[in-house]
């Protein structure tokens, strides 16, 4: 059975889906009757400076058009009932989407857009300096991943920034996300090697697994005094942040390793009336569970019996700490807690051998006494 239709006119289809386009036209007119266009169907079509869609199409998936690098633009029959072309985008007029947009598209800003969909500027890419208007209030998932963008500002009608949403964004400098916003998303801004600065909100109060993983220059940072929720290893890799560490008091769930290394982390604070931790000895304590869960160069462990455990990685990667006395209230090392540290000696109490596996691994200069 054929995997599709070939018509001879550049357009491989199975019924009424257009599955790949395979010639080189500069200016493409989408036959009447393809009701949908598949994901990667006019993928690496290069040479592509327009397309039209036909009144036919209600269907747009994810990617159709990724790495058009030359297209500029797109046109949509009047009598579509579901899309139209506006500032070099396409848009899902019934879901008030913006499904596709290219380098020298502009987001509307008449109301007519309300979401960034899924992948809409990845991979083509947008303006450096594209604005996000005032009115959106859902940034979908990759919607701008590995584009070209160098500072982004989220307007105060932005809800949510979802799942990978910059991504990949290897220009992007600083980030402003402004006030009404709720929920930073898994990934939102991963791996954004060039990101220094992000503001964030009061109103946040979740950000996501790896949100801001491997943001390996960001330095300004404050965790905002809404905040509830931070996910696992959601700024891990951030290895250049500085100064106070500073917990507010709604935020009681800490996801692991989601804030370390903490090389130039000088002291740790927890606001008054926080339920689930408490600080001292600069050091981030999960009060009930008597557990040491961050620490930094200046950490000293209390002796005092309020902590028992040095929990998983809590001090993992913290280069400028060199050394640590380990109190007889401890009964528990996890696993990594000290691991890839600066640490060049260790004290540890008479016959103490509850240790986790590569608790103190990788720190070639450490001795103990």
């Amino acid at each position: 059975m054929a995997r599709y239709e070939d018509n001879g006119d550049g357009f491989l289809t199975r019924g009424d889906t257009l599955v790949q386009y395979v010639d080189n036209d500069e200016h493409v007119v989408i036959p009447d009757g393809i009701k949908r266009i598949k994901s990667e169907a006019f993928s690496h079509c290069d040479k592509i400076k327009t397309i039209a869609l036909p009144r036919s199409v209600v269907r747009v998936d994810p990617f159709a058009f990724e790495f058009c690098e030359s297209l500029e633009d797109f046109f949509v029959d009047d009598g579509n009932p579901t899309y139209r072309a506006a500032e070099h985008c396409l848009i899902d007029a019934n879901k008030k989407t913006l499904v596709a947009g290219l380098k020298h598209s502009v987001i509307p800003s008449d109301g007519s857009v309300d979401k960034i969909g899924f992948g809409a500027f990845s991979p083509n890419g947008c303006d450096a300096r594209i604005v996000i208007p005032d009115g959106i209030s859902d940034i979908g998932d990759c919607a701008f991943c590995g584009s070209d963008l160098e500072n982004a500002v989220l307007p105060p009608s932005v809800k949510i920034v979802r799942s990978a949403a910059f991504a990949h964004c290897n220009k992007l400098e600083t980030v402003v996300v402004s006030e009404g916003t709720q929920t930073i998303e898994d990934d939102a801004f991963g791996n954004c090697k060039k990101l220094k600065s992000v503001k964030l909100p009061d109103s946040l109060i979740s950000i996501g697994k790896k949100a801001f993983y491997l943001c390996v220059n960001l330095r300004d940072l404050r965790l905002p005094s809404g905040l509830e929720s931070i996910g696992d290893f959601a700024f891990s890799g951030c290895e250049k942040r500085t100064g106070e560490l500073f917990i507010p008091k709604r935020l009681t769930r800490i996801g692991v390793g989601a804030l370390f290394p903490q090389n130039g982390i000088t002291c740790v604070t927890v606001e008054q009336g926080n339920e689930k931790y408490h600080s001292a000895g600069d050091c981030l304590i999960e009060t009930a569970g008597k557990k040491v869960v961050l620490g930094c160069a200046n950490s000293v462990i209390p002796d005092d019996g309020s902590v028992t455990v040095i929990g998983f990685c809590s001090f993992s990667g913290c280069k400028e700490l060199k050394s640590i006395v380990i109190p007889e209230s401890i009964e528990e090392i996890e696993s990594y807690a000290f691991s890839d540290s600066g640490l060049k000696s260790v004290t540890l109490p008479k016959g103490f051998d509850n240790i986790g596996q590569y608790a103190f691994g990788h720190n070639v200069k450490l001795k103990r006494k």
